[in-house]
């Protein structure tokens, strides 16, 4: 659906914000393209609407989409009517309102799900982090703070808290072998929530020698206090939002294996793990 020559005689005026004139493919045109013609001309009209809707609509997300299709429906419709009424007013009025709501659209004013993770999200702020000591009994014990400046990012948090794993409880194996074991956070993805943004973070084990499988998982009790002993140090389950609301942890890149004790796969959360976590803090033996 175009224009005829008696609609570019209707629609030729002088606003601060004219309608170009746009020859590209739909593919090509953008509303941010759309908006740099129009400050460079006065005066023009919209050669196919139709196109040139689609090509605005066509990249947005799914319910953006649908919002845009629509408004260009509308739009379309009326202007064939002013048009028949031969209302040069209104019409101005239908083609700036329409450029107007399809730059919002397109900018995400009507869609606040795209919005990138506030900086806020990205520090630990004033937090009690902990770290703990394997115990035959209560599988950790004896928390002991472990201090990071409030504005730390969260990825430099789980970089330190892997290098005291590493160093602390995975330097040496029970029989005294030096071990290579130590932790690479790969990314970390944060959702947006109505409250707030939950963190996933993936982590990877490295284990070029895989002392860890033979050595720290092997066996009911090491097997479980290995598992603890990573998930609690790196999620931090006893705070009211945890230092990551979800884990998914690889062996030398992959998805460790399942274990005849424990299982890792998928993404662990801090609810796993955040009794035996608080004991430790608390000093709690039962």
């Amino acid at each position: 659906m175009g224009f005829d020559a008696q609609s570019v005689e209707l629609m030729t005026w002088k606003p601060p914000l004219g309608l170009a004139v746009l020859t590209r493919s739909p593919e090509q045109l953008n509303v941010l393209e759309l908006v740099r013609e129009l400050k460079k001309k006065n005066t023009g009209m919209i050669v196919d609407i139709t196109a040139i809707s689609e090509g605005m609509c066509v990249n947005l997300p799914k319910i953006r989409r649908i919002l845009c299709r629509v408004l260009c429906s509308q739009y379309i419709g009326c202007h064939n009517f002013w048009k028949k009424q031969g209302n040069q007013v209104m019409l101005r009025h239908i083609v700036t309102s329409f450029i107007v709501l399809i730059t919002l659209l397109n900018i995400g004013c009507f869609n606040n799900s795209d919005k990138a993770p506030s900086a806020s999200s990205q520090i630990i702020g004033e937090v009690e982090l902990y770290t703990f000591s394997s115990d035959q009994q209560y599988i950790l014990s004896d928390a002991q703070p472990f201090i990071l400046p409030p504005n730390t990012l969260v990825k430099d948090a789980l970089d330190s808290l892997g290098r005291h794993l590493a160093k602390d409880y995975f330097s040496k194996t029970y029989t005294g072998k030096v071990t290579d074991i130590h932790f690479e956070v790969v990314r970390i993805d944060e959702v947006a929530t109505p409250s707030r943004h939950l963190r996933i973070a993936v982590v990877n084990m490295v284990d070029t020698n895989r002392d860890a499988r033979r050595y720290f998982f092997q066996g009911s009790a090491g097997g479980q206090t290995t598992f603890y002993m990573i998930a609690a140090t790196l999620m931090q389950p006893h705070l009211s939002q945890p230092l990551v609301d979800g884990l998914v942890l690889l062996y030398n890149g992959k998805i460790l294996p399942e274990l005849d004790h424990i299982n890792v796969k998928g993404i662990l959360t801090p609810r796993l793990v955040q009794h035996v976590a608080k004991r430790a803090i608390h000093g709690e033996k039962r």
